[in-house]
C-alpha cells in the first residue's frame, strides 16, 4: 500500500457505509491485500456483484474483533453506531454522554480502528509473500532454459486462475496436445509467473502425475510401467491434503472426503499427463467431484469434452521461437556456431516441435549437418517415424554403458530424483554405478538431451514422457518408440 493511502479516511468511510453494500463496494479498503483475500471466503449468489463490498464488511468485522481484544468499550462504541445503526442521540441516553463527549470517543474509537486495520494488512503483505513462496516450492522444477511459447495460451491460464481463486464452481481448464509440444511446462510456466504477479493467490496447490514406475521387478527390468488408476490417483491427492483416503470403501467416498478437506479453503489442482482414453474419464470424475470446491487444471494428449471447460490446445512453436529455442539449446549445449540456414532447415523439417528440435540439435555435436538434416527429411513422412529415427539415433551415439544406465532410466519417478535418488533408481534397477562412471555416463544422456535437468540447483534429472516410450520399446513393453 503506497503511503498516500488515506487509512483513516478509508476506515471512516467503511464504517458509514456498512450498509450500502453499492457504495461499499467500491471502497478504498477494497484495494488491500487483506480484502482480497477474504474474497474467497465470500460465497453468495445473490449478492455476487457486491462481493467485494461483502468482503469490506469482513474485514471491518475482523479489526473491530481485534479491537474488542484490547479496548472493548471503543470496539463496542463502532458496533453499536455503524453496525447497529443506533443513532447519536439513542447512544447518549444509553450510555450516559454527552454529544461533545460521544463524538471524541467515536473519533478515538475509528482511530484506533485504522491502527488495527494497518497492522492487519502489514501481517498479510508478510503471510501472502511467504504462502506465495511455499507454493511455488510445490511447483515442479523447470526442465527448460526460458518458456517459448504462445503469451495468448499464458494469458488465458492467467485469467482462469484468476476466476478459480473466487467461491462456487470454477471453470476447470484443460491443456490439450500432442506429446513434446510442452504442456506441463505451459502449466507450470503459467502458475509460476501467476503466483509471482497476484495479491493474493491459493491456499493450497496439489499436483499429482499419472504415471508411476513398475511395483515387482525380477532382477532385472519386468513387467510395465504402470498409470495410475483413479483410486491411486485419489490417494496421492489425499497425501497431499494429509487425509488418509486408502482404507475409505469405494472412490466415490474418496472424493467426498477429498473435496470435504478442499471445501473450507482455496485450492488449485492440477493433474498432469493424462494420456489414455480410460485416464481421461478418471480425470473427468475428478474434475466433476472437485471442481465446485477447487480449481482444476488438467493436461492430456486427448482433447476432452466438458460442458463448462475450458480448453487450451497447445499448437507447435512459431518459426521465431523454435529459432530461439535452437539458439539457447546450441548455447547450453556449447555447440560450434552453427549458421541460421541450418536452424531454418530443422524447422523446415520437424516444425515447431520443441522436444524434436530439442533431440535434433543435440545431435549435431556427434554428426555432420548434411547427413542430421537427411536423416531427418527422409523419415519426416510421419511423426512416429521421424520420432523413431531421432530417438533411435541418439541411441545409437550411445556408448554401451550409457545405454545400460538409460535402460535402468526406466525406474526414475515421473517427477525425476535428485542425483542420491538417481543412483538408488538405478541400484534398484540392477546396476551400481561409482559417481565418477555415473557422472559420465549421465552426462552422455544430457548432451543428447536424453535425460533432462532442471535449471536450478539442487539439479532434478528426469525423462520427457516420449522418452519413457522410447525405453518401453526398446524393453519390449511396446510396439514402438514413437508415440506421441
Amino acid at each position: 500500500m503506497t503511503e498516500s493511502f488515506d487509512w483513516r479516511s478509508a476506515t471512516e468511510q467503511a464504517l458509514h457505509d456498512y450498509h450500502n453494500l453499492e457504495a461499499l463496494k467500491d471502497a478504498p479498503l477494497g484495494s488491500l491485500q487483506i480484502t482480497k483475500q477474504m474474497l474467497p471466503a465470500v460465497r453468495t449468489e445473490r449478492l455476487s456483484e457486491h462481493r467485494s463490498a461483502i468482503a469490506i464488511q469482513n474485514l471491518i468485522d475482523l479489526g473491530l474483533g481485534e479491537l474488542k481484544r484490547f479496548d472493548p468499550d471503543l470496539a463496542e462504541l463502532l458496533d453499536q453506531r455503524f453496525r447497529r445503526r443506533k443513532t447519536v442521540k439513542t447512544l447518549q441516553h444509553e450510555i450516559h454522554l454527552s454529544k461533545t463527549v460521544l463524538y471524541e470517543r467515536q473519533k478515538q474509537a475509528i482511530t484506533a480502528l485504522t491502527s488495527v486495520l494497518i497492522k492487519l494488512e502489514a501481517k498479510s503483505v508478510v503471510e501472502t509473500s511467504a504462502k506465495r513462496q511455499r507454493l511455488l516450492a510445490l511447483l515442479p522444477q523447470p526442465t527448460y532454459q526460458k518458456w517459448l511459447g504462445d503469451a495468448a495460451d499464458l494469458a488465458q491460464v492467467h485469467r482462469t486462475l484468476d476466476e478459480g481463486r473466487q467461491s462456487g464452481p470454477r471453470t476447470p481448464l484443460f491443456i490439450t496436445g500432442i506429446g513434446g509440444l510442452g504442456k506441463t511446462s505451459l502449466a507450470r510456466e503459467a502458475i509460476a509467473t501467476w503466483l509471482q504477479r497476484v495479491d493474493y493467490t491459493f491456499d493450497r496447490l496439489l499436483w499429482t502425475v499419472v504415471v508411476q514406475p513398475p511395483i515387482s521387478l525380477g532382477v532385472q527390468l519386468s513387467g510395465e510401467r504402470k498409470r495410475h488408476t483413479l483410486d491411486q490417483v485419489l490417494a496421492d491427492l489425499g497425501a497431499q491434503l494429509d487425509v488418509n483416503v486408502n482404507a475409505l470403501p469405494g472412490n466415490q467416498r474418496k472424493l467426498r472426503v477429498i473435496a470435504q478437506a478442499l471445501r473450507d479453503t482455496s485450492a488449485l489442482v492440477v493433474i498432469d499427463n493424462v494420456e489414455s482414453p480410460d485416464e481421461v474419464v478418471t480425470a473427468l470424475r475428478v474434475v466433476d467431484s472437485l471442481s465446485p470446491v477447487a480449481q482444476i487444471l488438467v493436461t492430456s494428449r486427448h482433447q476432452i469434452q466438458h460442458t463448462s471447460g475450458y480448453t487450451v490446445t497447445l499448437r507447435e512453436l512459431s518459426a521465431e521461437n523454435a529459432h530461439r529455442l535452437l539458439a539457447l539449446e546450441a548455447q547450453r549445449l556449447r555447440l560450434s556456431e552453427i549458421d541460421q540456414t541450418v536452424f531454418e532447415r530443422l524447422y523446415h523439417i520437424l516444425g515447431g516441435h520443441p522436444h524434436a528440435l530439442k533431440l535434433a540439435i543435440a545431435q549435431l555435436e556427434y554428426l555432420p549437418v548434411a547427413q542430421t538434416l537427411r536423416g531427418l527429411e527422409e523419415h519426416s513422412v510421419t511423426a512416429q517415424a521421424l520420432f523413431q529415427y531421432i530417438y533411435d539415433r541418439a541411441w545409437s551415439l550411445l556408448s554401451s554403458e550409457a545405454r545400460d544406465l538409460m535402460l535402468g532410466l526406466w525406474l526414475l519417478p515421473a517427477a525425476g530424483a535428485s542425483w542420491d535418488g538417481l543412483k538408488v533408481t538405478l541400484n534398484y534397477a540392477g546396476n551400481a554405478y561409482a559417481d565418477e562412471d555415473l557422472q559420465r555416463f549421465i552426462q552422455e544422456l544430457t548432451a543428447l538431451n536424453l535425460v533432462q535437468t532442471t535449471q536450478t540447483r539442487p539439479l532434478i534429472y528426469s525423462l520427457h514422457r516420449l522418452t519413457y516410450n522410447f525405453l518401453a520399446y526398446k524393453l519390449g513393453f511396446a510396439g514402438d518408440g514413437s508415440a506421441a
